[in-house]
């Protein structure tokens, strides 16, 4: 029996509900204020309180009758004027609802399929094409005899029209693509330098090498190489060796040596198939040590040594050392000739150092310890985990990186994150290798940057010099630890084998030598250094360039450039320090100390956007669009601000509101990269951290998403360790974002993972002759061929890049560690020696811009 009729007094909702069986009870009656524009949605549940049918009305209108049997309740649910926005934040009134669709059970066909975002707090944002279940933030009213509502089911709102974002699955391979420096022109890149004992510098790139007598006589050929540079050393005899890699996934490296002679430089030597990947080397009179793994990611140690002209190596690998799937990170040799070879967690500590000229043979007796053969007899060794977390709870997941004798023991720098700890140890040395734990004591230096070298300093005995990517630090006697100044301008790496540890240094690409007289010598690079590029910006063939002070449209043709005049910026005298372009083609800039300045696409001048409290927030370091004039902004201390019509913070949510668990507040993340699409950003930090932006809500919320805890457990129980840093985020729709992070692996030979986080039921898994799931959380996919981007070295991505075909990743390495291009699917990265700061794609091509403020292009092949 249908219910009796609802009647609307307007300010007011008066509900009579009767009783619809024979016999009448009481009516009563339920009073519900109104506003104009409400939403009123009527519906009835059954006993087990599933929906049964839904209809709605705005308030003015005469309300719907909802038919129910006997045991059947009927609900109202009101969603205020103000509680439904556009993804640009504007109220949705009933003129712009005209396509709204109120129901229960099967979805509506067309649209989206799913809810694009369901808000936790008001206002719902009213996607296109979005089914969303009414908003958990409205209360569902009972009417009549109705007992309160306590059932989990809600009617659906479907808005309407074309869905913004389909749900098509990833791409899976990309294009092959050539890379290349396109400005300044004329400019190749060093990977790696070496000087001879006789102050001979070797400059060397996978695509040139060029050679500088003391004397400044310069020689050039082009890079002999199979791939890109992994490590230089001087020979003995003026010439180089160089480790290159193979760029085709075999993980093999070739060493070649490269002499000087009459005829100008050549190869005088080389060995293919090398299985050694370095991560480590050093030179210990005339001979060269590497440490690093091979292409089973077994340990590997190698010896070569020169003799008669004519090199000879030994590599000394073995799967019973107990480092699976470890590498090789450095190695030394103590005073009393005792040799120790760093990895990950572990030193393995030989009796004497073995001699090249010895072949030396390891003997496989155990995992823990054994004997090299040499002709000269035996030499032990014995292999020694080490646990930092004993040492300090802080350091748990801590590497070493890098040693170097000091005193009677080493010096060890072991990284963190992007922090390195400086440690002092002593290990059993001698013929007689003991079985008992190195000493390991914790000198400081930590949250300085990652490890780069460790070095005696020549120009002072008993001195060792630290160089992080924050600072360079000096280890002197009784082993205190002192912060020097960074050098200005600030150096990128130095690198050398000769007598004094400064004599070639590479800043921004371009290599100095220092004289004897203490002055800097320019041999390589440009004489003056470009602006560094702050962002690129790119769509429809089109990109800009901004840079510190300037910006300016550039266009790629013919695998160059097409420069075009920089765009006057007229009364903006600060210092740009993000970048972003709007959907209406103008530029956003972001100024220090704290301006925001509109380029209008039309070519007119900027014009600042006034924004009280914003001088006070910090320097803006990335940008991103959540509607027209609105923006999440991250800035250089972490802190995350939606800006619009004013500076507004968002209030952090630990506890994920859409689970039923309840979640621990947590310590605040590092935020690294950011995202919007659809109204609603993207927000990823260190320690595996996620969060989705509601930037409407009173205040804004800042909601982080639980998969995190879950993926780190599973990741861990999966791997053995920590989950790897997300530091990008690429959001093709409101409901799923694309997430790149560094690796966990903590060596240099870190494999970028990339994540999807979606809907749970979407391409993945959609059910057969079924759309997918309307409503349900979001979960995390790993994408690629078991995480794995490729096997190169690589730090943390930067940018994520929409492509037509294919998902491009830029990754920056740290400073002094220059930076690589990976496209999705490709088994290989090509790498640059610069710091990567902003990439673009129009889809064809990769622009990527540096801190030296230089261009790579990343095209089709040149024909």
């Amino acid at each position: 029996m249908p219910a009796p009729l609802a009647q609307h007094v307007y300010g007011a909702l008066v509900l009579a509900m009767g009783a619809g069986m024979a016999g009448c009870q009481a009516a009563e009656q339920s009073q519900l204020d109104l506003k104009s524009g409400d939403l009123v949605v009527i519906f009835s549940v059954d006993p087990t309180g599933r929906v049964m049918e839904a209809r709605h009305a705005f308030a003015g209108e005469a309300l719907p009758e909802v038919s129910r049997d006997p045991e059947e309740r009927s609900y109202a649910a009101v969603l205020p004027l103000l509680h439904r926005v556009d993804p640009a934040g504007r109220p949705l009134s009933p003129e712009d609802l005209v396509g709204l669709e109120v129901g229960a059970g099967p979805l509506p066909s067309g649209g989206c399929g799913r809810c694009l975002f369901e808000a936790q707090a008001p206002p719902m944002i009213a996607h296109p094409g979005s089914v969303c279940a009414i908003p958990k933030f409205v209360e569902l009213m009972p009417l009549g005899e109705a007992p309160a509502a306590n059932f989990p089911g809600r009617p659906w709102l479907s808005f309407g029209g074309p869905c913004p974002c389909l749900d098509e699955p990833p791409p899976e391979s990309s294009p092959e693509r050539d890379y290349r420096l396109v400005e300044p022109a004329g400019f190749w890149a060093p990977q790696a330098l070496a000087l001879s004992d006789q102050g001979r510098l070797g400059i060397f790139s996978e695509d040139q090498v060029a050679v500088i007598e003391p004397g400044g006589e310069r020689f050039e050929a082009p890079g002999p190489f199979v791939g890109p540079i992994q490590a230089a050393a001087a020979a003995p005899d003026g010439s180089f060796w160089v480790y290159s890699h193979e760029q085709d996934g075999s993980a093999q490296s070739r060493l070649d040596r490269i002499e000087l002679d009459a005829g100008g430089l050549r190869i005088a030597e080389s060995w293919p198939e090398q299985p050694l990947w370095p991560y480590g080397w050093r030179r210990f009179e005339g001979e060269l040590h590497a440490a690093g793994q091979d292409g089973a990611d077994r340990p590997v140690w190698s010896i070569c040594g020169l003799a008669a002209g004519t090199t000879d190596c030994t590599a000394i690998k073995s799967g019973i050392f107990a480092v699976d799937n470890d590498s090789f990170l450095d190695t030394g040799i103590l005073n009393d000739g005792t040799q120790v070879v760093a990895a990950e967690r572990a030193l393995l500590v030989v009796g004497r150092r073995p001699l090249a000229s010895e072949r030396p043979v390891l003997n496989e007796s155990g995992p823990n310890f054994g004997h090299l053969a040499t002709p000269s007899g035996p030499v032990p060794w014995r292999f020694y985990p080490i646990n930092l977390e004993v040492l300090d709870n802080n350091l748990a997941g801590a590497h070493l990186r890098r040693l170097v004798p000091f005193d009677d023991g080493l010096l060890i720098c072991a990284e963190l994150g992007r922090n390195s700890t400086l440690l002092y140890a002593q290990v059993p040395s001698g013929a007689a290798v003991e079985d008992r734990p190195p000493t390991i004591e914790r000198l400081g230096a930590t949250r300085s940057g990652t490890c780069e070298r460790l070095d005696p300093a020549p120009d002072q005995p008993g001195v060792v010099r630290m160089s992080t990517s924050l600072g360079i630090y000096e280890i002197g006697p009784n082993r205190r630890v002192v912060r020097q100044p960074p050098a200005d301008p600030p150096l990128a790496y130095v690198q050398s084998d000769g007598p004094d540890w400064r004599a070639a240094v590479v800043e921004g690409g371009a290599v100095q030598r220092i004289t004897p007289n203490g002055a800097t010598e320019l041999v390589h690079g440009i004489p003056v250094r470009p602006e560094p590029v702050v962002a690129v910006l790119g769509g429809g063939g089109e990109f800009w360039v901004v840079e510190a002070h300037r910006v300016r449209k550039v266009v790629a043709q013919g695998g160059g450039l097409v420069p075009s005049t920089p765009r006057s910026l007229g009364a903006l005298t600060g210092t740009i320090s993000a970048a972003a372009l709007a959907h209406d083609r103008s530029i956003w800039l972001a100024v220090e100390p704290g301006e925001l300045w509109v380029l209008p696409a039309d070519g007119g001048p900027p014009t600042p956007r006034g924004l009280a409290g914003l001088a006070a927030a910090g320097v803006i370091l990335r940008l991103a669009e959540l509607a027209p004039e609105r923006w999440l902004a991250l800035t250089g201390n972490d802190q995350l601000l939606i800006l619009g019509d004013g500076v507004r913070v968002p209030e952090r949510i630990d506890d994920d509101p859409s689970t039923e668990a309840i979640e621990v507040e947590r310590p605040n993340a590092e935020y690294r990269g950011i995202s919007a699409s659809g109204g609603v950003g993207w927000v990823v930090g260190d320690g595996a951290e996620a969060f989705r932006v509601h930037p409407y809500a009173d205040p804004p919320r800042l909601e982080r998403l639980s998969f995190a805890r879950a993926s780190q457990q599973q990741y861990r129980a999966e791997n053995g360790r920590t989950p790897p840093f997300l530091s990008a985020a690429l959001a093709t729709c409101p409901d799923r974002v694309y997430i790149a992070s560094a690796s966990n692996d903590f060596t240099v030979d870190e494999r970028g993972v990339l994540w999807l986080l979606a809907p749970e039921r979407t391409f993945w898994d959609p059910p057969p002759g079924q759309a997918p799931l309307a409503f349900g959380g979001l979960s995390l996919r790993d994408v690629v061929q078991g995480n794995r981007l490729s096997k190169v070295k690589a730090g943390r991505p930067l940018v994520l890049l929409p492509g037509l075909d294919r998902l491009d990743l830029v990754f920056q390495n740290g400073p002094g560690g220059g930076g690589s291009t990976h496209g999705l699917g490709e088994s290989v990265r090509t790498r640059f020696v610069d710091l990567p700061t902003g990439a673009a794609s129009d889809g064809e091509v990769v622009l990527v811009g540096s801190q030296e403020g230089r261009l790579y292009l990343q095209g089709p092949p040149h024909p």
